[in-house]
């Protein structure tokens, strides 16, 4: 006798037996780090020009990330309140920059301008070849373009971003005036 339960089995075996195998999908992998460009000046009408040049070739930059200016002496303190002026007025966010008090030690400077950009670096992808259907990552080149495209890529990552240490050091900043 034939046995029934065997039969309506016995298809689904074979169905599953001709079932394509797409490998797993693993994630790009991304290195995120910081580039600082930054400028030590004294209050000289030389260092305004200085500046005004590094300000215009980091135009950019300065927009996305804002800037960081820690002075050291009393003619700093005000020329720093003077950039944050100049650059509020060109369209820097108020908020992306940060006035902060230097280290005094053996620093010959009056203020430094600093602006801290993130960079990604993806890894290359393989390109597909006849017949190795499913066995490269696929949309690594979606992937790797869009991690390229962010201006911000640092808030994409699980660790403190950027901006909470902004706000750290504008809060102690604020701190050290009060």
């Amino acid at each position: 006798m034939i046995n029934w339960k065997g039969m309506l089995f016995l298809p689904l075996v074979l169905i599953t037996g001709c079932v394509e195998k797409v490998n797993e999908r693993f994630g790009p992998e991304i290195d995120v780090f910081p580039v600082t460009y930054s400028v030590s000046l004294s209050n000289t009408r030389e260092s305004k020009m200085s500046l005004s040049t590094f300000i215009s070739d980091h135009k950019k930059e300065l927009i996305n990330y804002g800037a960081n200016i820690q002075w050291v002496s009393n003619s700093g303190n005000r020329w720093a309140s003077e950039i944050k002026k100049q650059l509020i007025k060109e369209g820097v966010n108020k908020d992306l920059i940060i006035i902060s008090q230097g280290e005094k030690g053996d620093v010959y400077f009056d203020i430094k301008f600093s602006i801290v950009v993130h960079k990604t670096q993806v890894s290359s992808c393989q390109y597909a070849e006849l017949g190795a259907i499913n066995t490269v990552a696929t949309g690594c080149f979606i992937e790797n373009a869009r991690w390229s495209s962010m201006v911000n890529p640092q808030k994409m990552l699980i660790t403190p971003s950027v901006d909470q240490e902004h706000k750290e050091a504008e809060a102690t900043a604020s701190g050290k005036e009060e």
